[in-house]
């Protein structure tokens, strides 16, 4: 699966969409599961055109525990908690 075919948690705007998730993030959560499934885009933090949620707990563990997925580490927490944190 491609990012381009993960579903969209929503089709409401976007500021609309972080709202709903900044006042009730476990109700934003568990509709856009309902709707979607264990992989969903929901574009509430940050700037980015894609974040993507991940819900199945095998996929979880694939993603923790493969060397294959890198993800650049996080310049303002780096020296609290380390280049490999997540």
């Amino acid at each position: 699966m491609t990012i381009q075919q993960i579903p969209n948690a929503s089709d409401a705007p976007r500021w609309l969409q972080t709202l709903r998730y900044t006042l009730n993030p476990l109700d934003y959560m568990d509709r856009a599961f309902e709707r979607c499934g264990d992989l969903f885009n929901a574009t509430v933090i940050g700037n980015n055109p894609q974040v993507i949620f991940v819900s199945h707990p095998q996929a979880i563990q694939t993603i923790f525990t493969s060397e294959e997925l890198v993800a650049p580490s996080n310049q303002l927490l780096r020296p609290l908690v380390g280049d490999y944190s997540v």
